[in-house]
């Protein structure tokens, strides 16, 4: 998975829930995000937040 290949690279990883991931899938699977977003609104939010 995309998550997984960026755990590989030592990389923070976020999972937008926009695709094809549920949330109950995600929270069930042995590879999990460092992050979880509703949509690519919230990880600007997130972003910005964290930049102020």
């Amino acid at each position: 998975t995309d998550i997984l290949g960026g755990q590989n690279a030592g990389l923070t990883t976020i999972l937008v829930l926009t695709g094809v991931t549920s949330l109950d899938e995600a929270r069930d699977s042995a590879i999990r995000p460092d992050y979880i977003f509703q949509d690519i609104g919230a990880v600007a939010d997130a972003l910005q937040q964290a930049n102020t």
